[in-house]
């Protein structure tokens, strides 16, 4: 066939009435084919709960990390010595009048020390294992 046998064709169809039944047939046909498929989110929904268990089964079969636990404070056992209590507080006693002190000339070289009272001062804390002890000579 040549190209005019062909145009001369078209014309002729052209020129015929199309029967409804056929034209209703071919409008059926392209609506179902350029209508927008209901089946897509059905998919992506199904996909979308797939991936979600593979990530869940993921995290629950893994093993956890090991849970690290603080060490014990080390703490050194020194043997209990027993201490001595200390002196009590010297309590100042009434003294009776003592006789008038006379000087007496002595030599530089020949002085005698005086022994000075010791003193210890006991200071208790709230805390019973703190004891404040203030020594004087």
């Amino acid at each position: 066939m040549t190209e005019d046998e062909i145009r001369e064709l078209l014309r002729e169809m052209s020129d015929d009435p199309v029967p409804a039944e056929s034209l209703r047939r071919v409008r059926i046909g392209v609506a179902e084919r350029t209508r927008p498929r209901m089946g897509t989110w059905r998919w992506t929904a199904a996909a979308l709960a797939a991936s979600a268990c593979v990530v869940l089964l993921v995290l629950w079969l893994r093993e956890p990390a090991p849970v690290r636990k603080p060490t014990p404070p080390v703490i050194a056992l020194n043997p209990v010595v027993p201490t001595k209590e200390p002196a009590p507080i010297p309590v100042p006693q009434s003294r009776k009048p003592k006789p008038p002190i006379r000087a007496v000339a002595r030599p530089d070289t020949e002085r005698a020390a005086t022994p000075e009272a010791n003193f210890v001062i006991r200071i208790d804390t709230p805390d019973p294992d703190v004891l404040i002890l203030l020594i004087g000579d």
